[in-house]
């Protein structure tokens, strides 16, 4: 299908543009409706943009795309309801050095495999695009909770660039310590915080630091979800926020060398060698 594509990647209104065939772009594969391709494109490059993350902080996001399909003169649009702030809760730029570029470029492979977007193929999202004005059926919002530790986490960090409420923030980068480091319920707060620190190693003052900054995280989740009043000031929330935001990109990219045991699954003896591997970190 001969078409334009239009991106729009917003903080402030920079673009992505395409004009060629469809079959151009491998992941479109045979898709001929102009709706389907409107989504898979805007998936393709809030992905991509969303990917800059585990290279620096920031506050990219993309939410829009239109198709023009020259052929038979029509336009079809895809937008999503999102945002994304940096870790202060913030919109603004951010540049990049080349190193950093290359780092990106190289590692995308990578950081594309942990994004966490819907499985059309599962649903019948689309019909004819002459349908385009009927209402989308609600299981266009489906989303699989059934991935494995590495995914289900990446999916938190999606939520959290999506909010600015720096609590909100702090909140679901607990959920991403847990999604990593526990398989049972029990003394959750010192054992993931403890295996986060081993893991992510470092000398024992870094170690001690990063123990202490899970901890501190965890303290002003567990007052946020209980409903109970949040005191720290806006300074202390910002410390906390920024800072277990670097130690999260620096976890996800030594997790890329080293994840096998992240992607044991929940059965008895995959949960026995995961508590295991994390018991033999106490003494190396």
């Amino acid at each position: 299908m001969p078409l334009d594509i239009f991106v729009l990647k917003q903080y402030q209104n920079h673009y992505f543009f395409f004009e060629g065939d469809s079959s151009e772009i491998d992941f479109l594969g045979d898709t001929e409706s102009g709706r389907e391709i409107a989504f898979k494109m805007n998936n393709f490059f809030a992905m991509f943009v969303h990917s800059i993350w585990f290279v620096k902080d920031n506050s990219a996001y993309v939410n829009y795309c239109v198709v023009e399909d020259l052929d038979n003169e029509k336009v079809f649009t895809n937008t999503k309801d999102i945002l994304a702030t940096n870790s202060t809760g913030e919109y603004a730029n951010t540049n990049l050095s080349i190193d950093e570029v290359e780092t990106f470029y190289n590692l995308l492979p990578y950081f594309f495999k942990l994004n966490v977007v819907d499985n059309q193929s599962e649903i019948n999202l689309f019909g004819p695009d002459e349908m385009i004005h009927n209402a989308i059926p609600s299981e266009f919002n489906y989303i699989r909770y059934d991935y494995n530790r590495v995914k289900r986490a990446a999916y938190f960090l999606q939520l959290i660039r999506h909010n600015s409420n720096l609590i909100i923030k702090i909140t679901f980068f607990v959920a991403i310590y847990e999604c990593l480091f526990t398989s049972n319920p029990s003394e959750v707060t010192h054992q993931v915080s403890e295996r986060a620190a081993l893991y992510i190693g470092g000398d024992n003052l870094i170690k001690r630091v990063n123990y202490d900054l899970i901890r501190e995280a965890y303290t002003i989740r567990s007052k946020y979800i209980h409903g109970s009043v949040v005191k720290n000031s806006r300074e202390e929330l910002l410390r906390i926020c920024m800072s277990i935001d670097a130690l999260t990109r620096q976890l996800f990219l030594k997790i890329r060398g080293n994840d096998e045991i992240f992607l044991l699954s929940d059965s008895e003896g995959d949960k026995k060698k995961f508590e295991n591997y994390f018991k033999n970190l106490l003494f190396e």
